[in-house]
């Protein structure tokens, strides 16, 4: 598999760790409670899609609970 320019650069994004507070502010943390209690609503899921995955914040909070979890975001291009 060949890395591109955008690979490297999410790389370097999630490496810096929280940069944009996903998983330490309260007013983020609120809306993937909500979004999780919803999704679970019906009992176990089966697929999900995370459409703006961002640094992964709530994919690591949902994926436990999936038996498949697809992730889509998007990167610009230089």
């Amino acid at each position: 598999m060949r890395l591109d320019k955008n690979d490297h650069l999410l790389e370097r994004g999630l490496a810096v760790g929280d940069q944009w507070q996903l998983d330490s502010n309260p007013l983020e943390q609120e809306p993937y409670a909500q979004m999780f209690r919803m999704s679970r609503s019906n009992g176990e899921v089966a697929r999900a899609l995370e459409v703006a995955g961002a640094a992964f914040a709530f994919t690591e909070m949902l994926g436990p609970h999936c038996q498949r979890i697809t992730v889509q975001d998007v990167m610009p291009q230089d």
